[in-house]
């Protein structure tokens, strides 16, 4: 189990400056900075330098706190860049924490880089639980971040792309303004949970993303939805409605759905209702307040004092099929030149290599 998160601002002349960490009791600041320092130091030994990524080291010997464990850092951006940092047990993978590591960047970075204790403790609780998260929630997870969205939506249209576009198609779909650095963090996840690709195009010698799949939130029939309508038949005609309007406002409920799934335990819940409805009794106050967000998004509804999932939603990925059809009209036509003929014949390389 991580003892210890922390950030820091990193310039390589002036050295870290550390600006969080929490549990803040576990160990001094002044400790943990002597131990951040000497890992870096002893990683320099094999890289000439830092760029942005994921550096793990052991704690050295020679550190002052008499601790013993791994330290694993994200390392972002190239002027003042920003260090978050797990210190880990002697016994821990530090590469199990790399997908939390980058979410709680982004989730930090996000936030204003608060030190505020709620927001430092739901990053934490996040962080804990991401390396047992289902591959199912953590997509739910990060399809409630809108640049997330925003970023499969432009790759849905373009198939490919290259860093710098990205930034100005999603500037161009809404108001924010992208961060090149901090959408390299948030395509490294995306890679991670297998919706993008990333690669050096060898024809342009230049960093590309490519979408391979494309998720999206479906809504399926729970596997006891059949006793139920049995017991209450007039339920069916309250899903048909119910189906009707969740269609026709999907993209809308996506949004809600997966900000609720932020938190870990609303997922926890959710997949125990797919196993069998739950006695109101058995709930705690917190998970009695989850149920009342699942019943606001009408995915379930309480009968006789028990909780049971009408409609049960799971991820599914369909193939960007459209925008490759897109793409080759496009080159059929002429319009098109013959860098990018390539670069769609090294996408549909990749496409074959996944399907």
């Amino acid at each position: 189990m991580p003892r210890v998160l922390f950030s820091a601002h990193w310039l390589p002349r002036e050295g870290p400056k550390l600006v969080m960490i929490y549990p803040e009791e576990i160990i001094s600041r002044d400790a943990l900075l002597d131990i951040f320092g000497l890992a870096l130091r002893q990683t320099l030994i094999y890289e000439e330098e830092f760029v942005s990524g994921y550096y793990t080291a052991r704690v050295p010997s020679m550190a002052p706190s008499g601790l013993r464990g791994n330290i694993a850092v994200y390392i972002t951006g190239k002027g003042r860049r920003i260090v978050m940092g797990l210190l880990l047990g002697e016994d821990e993978d530090p590469y199990i924490y790399k997908g939390a590591l980058i979410w709680s960047l982004i989730e930090y970075v996000n936030k204003g880089m608060t030190t505020d204790i709620e927001t430092l403790d739901f990053i934490w609780r996040k962080i804990l639980a991401y390396p047992r998260m289902p591959l199912e929630q953590k997509i739910m997870d990060i399809l409630a971040d809108m640049v997330a969205r925003l970023i499969i939506d432009v790759l849905s249209d373009e198939g490919y792309i290259i860093f710098h576009d990205l930034a100005r198609g999603i500037t161009d779909r809404s108001y924010i303004k992208a961060n090149v650095e901090l959408l390299h963090d948030y395509v490294r996840v995306l890679e991670g949970l297998g919706i993008l690709y990333v690669d050096i195009n060898p024809i342009q010698l230049e960093e590309f993303i490519y979408l391979v799949r494309r998720p999206y939130i479906t809504l399926t029939k729970p596997r006891y939805i059949k006793r139920l309508l049995t017991r209450k038949p007039e339920l069916k005609e309250e899903i048909r409605e119910l189906a009707e309007k969740h269609l026709s406002q999907i993209e809308e409920w996506t949004k809600i759905f997966a900000s609720v799934l932020e938190d870990p335990a609303a997922y926890d819940l959710l997949s125990a209702l797919r196993d069998k409805p739950i006695p109101k009794d058995n709930l705690t106050e917190n998970q009695r307040a989850l149920m009342d967000e699942f019943i606001k998004l009408d995915i379930v509804r309480e009968y006789e004092n028990k909780y049971y999932l009408i409609f049960d939603p799971r991820i599914a990925f369909i193939l960007p099929e459209e925008t490759v059809v897109s793409k080759l009209k496009k080159i059929l036509s002429g319009s098109e030149s013959e860098i990018e003929i390539l670069t769609l014949i090294r996408w549909l390389s990749i496409l074959e290599h996944y399907y």
